[in-house]
């Protein structure tokens, strides 16, 4: 059920066959190439295996069925972050001074990673509130 043709009988229509140097009695030794690897593969050999996990799928276009959307790329949501300081507790010096074992200390500098990750996106506590 294969294409391959069937292998030679005799020992004169063996001894047609060109034989490279090296051939056991098994028979000729073939030559494969290597097939040339894709530019997905050889991004993926280069990322380690987290970020090819972490790597969010785009969706192109939608899917549809019959004429009806199934799914469609998610769009980007620009969340609005209150942060749980007020603006002028985080612009105090004397905060950023307190030595790194405070509370204080270490919720500042969260503060700044935030405000630094969505910079259009937070908003400071109401003085109110403090």
């Amino acid at each position: 059920m294969t294409d391959l043709p069937p292998a030679p009988a005799t020992d004169k229509e063996r001894e047609k066959i060109p034989v490279e140097e090296g051939a056991s009695e098994r028979g000729p030794i073939v030559r494969v190439d290597r097939i040339p690897e894709t530019k997905v593969e050889k991004e993926a050999k280069e990322e380690g295996y987290i970020e090819r996990v972490e790597k969010e799928v785009e969706l192109k276009k939608p899917v549809t069925h019959k004429g009806q959307v199934l799914v469609t790329a998610p769009s980007a949501q620009k969340p609005k972050i209150v942060l749980p300081v007020s603006r002028q507790t985080y612009l105090n010096p004397k905060n950023w001074h307190l030595p790194v074992t405070t509370a204080l200390r270490w919720l500042m500098t969260w503060v700044k990673r935030i405000i630094k990750m969505y910079p259009k996106g937070t908003v400071f506590q109401d003085e109110s509130a403090t």
